[in-house]
């Protein structure tokens, strides 16, 4: 036979545990939000998806632009942008 208060008793371990984890879940969901994001040397300035598993990324690192090819298995550098150029760019718009 089975004992009646001991599995109500493991249903409510196992219910406080799943409601636990969820707990854990969202307090760690949004105390990542408060971390603040340092504008390190490295920045991604854009991206665009290509197909399921490539996209274009334009990276700048140093006061210097590049235009870089993610796939599944490289990352390739596509166009090192100069500092010329940009500059040229933006004050012709």
């Amino acid at each position: 036979m089975v004992n009646l208060p001991v599995v109500a008793n493991v249903a409510i371990m196992l219910v406080l545990t799943i409601i636990l984890v969820f707990v854990l879940a969202f307090i760690l969901k949004h105390f990542k939000k408060m971390v603040p994001q340092f504008s390190g040397i490295v920045q991604v300035l854009g991206g665009t998806n290509l197909g399921n598993k490539s996209k274009l990324v334009l990276v700048e690192a140093y006061d210097t632009q590049i235009l870089v090819g993610v796939c599944e298995s490289q990352i390739q550098t596509l166009y090192v942008f100069n500092k010329n150029e940009t500059d040229d760019k933006s004050k012709a718009s």
